[in-house]
């Protein structure tokens, strides 16, 4: 009867030698896993049980006849150790496990590697999710990675082809996060884990929908518009302000005009534990200009004899009018107003008051108004009185002029 053996010895080729009939040999393991035969034939002596690296020899002899020949031996290993696979004449065998046949000289080899994790996360602010990935290296692993603190699970993810499983956490509250990554092996591949420390900051948070209403306000002294905005997911209240105080100011929600010109408005929120303060928002609201107009009655005709007249025209605005004459040979016109409208001769005099505006207010319609200055009546001629002796003497006179007149008809 043929005999054979299997010696598993530490050495530095770190393989595993097999040797049937009288030939020795040395079996060796690289790396942290073990190689035990797994199953019969059993050995007519020595054994091969948990032969790792390190260990010194391991070896064992069959008898071939009549006992099997085939031995299979399983690799095993444990955490953060991957199998990496079989060499010699195991080379091909899948998986963690060989058959070697004890009736022909037979070396086999195993070689192991240790595993690596690594796990990170991405930027985190509250209120957003976060991206965590973790990486492990080995023998192809497969399978998923699950991410968790404090034995809350976050989230989970396969492996892809490179290692690599990426997920999505939401609902980390604000501070200092340990989170763990751990992944629980494959067949080739065992368990590992990894620890990550991660910040999350207070959430980002905006102001939308700064409007003024109305959009496109017309100045009036003392007019008023409103504001309003949308917040952030704080749900403090959006505060206004003003940035130009001169043209108009803010109390609440109501701004209060002072002159046409760009109002600009800035919108405010505060933060808390979980959000950051939102970005001023600022809105530039320009305030048109108001129109305005004049008011002139037309003086009543005036005798040029009252050598003046006084005419008070006014703008709505309540800015000063401006007042020529348009007929300065029968009128002429003095002061800022009231005015004095000096009258030089009879005839139509022509008044026309203006207003050119300002910031505020524009340019008014001209008014123009008409009135005559009357040329004054001669004064009537006084009529004598005669008394009686007078009109007695009239009386002859007349008489005698009569007498007078009558003779020289009949002479003729």
């Amino acid at each position: 009867m043929a005999g054979g053996g299997i010696e598993l010895t530490s050495s530095t080729d770190r393989s595993i030698t097999l040797v049937n009939s009288t030939i020795s040999g040395n079996v060796s393991v690289s790396g942290g896993g073990s190689v035990s035969a797994a199953a019969a034939p059993v050995p007519a002596s020595g054994a091969i049980t948990d032969c790792a690296s390190g260990s010194g020899t391991c070896s064992a002899w069959y008898a071939t006849e009549p006992t099997a020949s085939a031995v299979p031996l399983q690799a095993s290993f444990g955490s953060m150790t991957a199998f990496m696979g079989w060499g010699g004449d195991c080379a091909g065998s899948t998986g963690a496990a060989a058959t070697v046949s004890v009736d022909q000289a037979t070396i086999c080899s195993a070689t192991f590697a240790a595993m690596t994790m690594s796990a990170s996360a991405g930027p985190a602010s509250y209120g957003a999710p976060v991206t965590l990935s973790a990486t492990v290296t080995g023998n192809t692993p497969s399978g998923s990675v699950t991410f968790s603190e404090g034995g809350t699970t976050l989230c989970s993810a396969s492996l892809d082809a490179s290692g690599t499983a990426s997920c999505s956490a939401g609902g980390l509250a604000v501070g200092s996060h340990s989170i763990s990554a751990s992944y629980p092996g494959d067949a080739l591949n065992g368990s590992e884990n990894a620890r990550l420390t991660m910040q999350v900051e207070p959430g980002v948070q905006s102001i939308s929908n700064f409007v003024a209403s109305p959009p496109n306000p017309v100045f009036s002294v003392g007019g008023t518009f409103g504001l309003s905005a949308t917040g952030g997911g704080s749900g403090n209240p959006v505060t206004f302000s003003s940035n130009t105080t001169s043209v108009c100011t803010v109390s609440g929600s109501i701004v209060t005009m002072l002159t046409a010109a760009d109002c600009i408005l800035v919108a405010h929120q505060a933060g808390n534990a979980n959000w950051a303060a939102a970005p001023d928002v600022m809105l530039t609201v320009t305030l048109a200009a108001a129109a305005q107009t004049i008011s002139f009655a037309a003086p009543p005709d005036t005798p040029l004899s009252d050598g003046s007249l006084s005419v008070d025209p006014t703008a709505s605005s309540g800015l000063p009018v401006t007042l020529v004459s348009m007929t300065p040979v029968v009128c002429g016109v003095a002061g800022t107003g009231p005015f004095t409208v000096s009258m030089m001769e009879a005839g139509t005099c022509t008044l026309t008051a203006s207003q050119a505006g300002d910031a505020s207010y524009t340019a008014a319609t001209p008014v123009t108004v008409s009135f005559q200055v009357t040329q004054a009546l001669a004064p009537p001629v006084p009529v004598p009185t005669l008394g009686r002796r007078a009109l007695l003497a009239l009386s002859l006179l007349l008489g005698l002029l009569g007498a007078s007149v009558r003779g020289r008809r009949r002479r003729t």
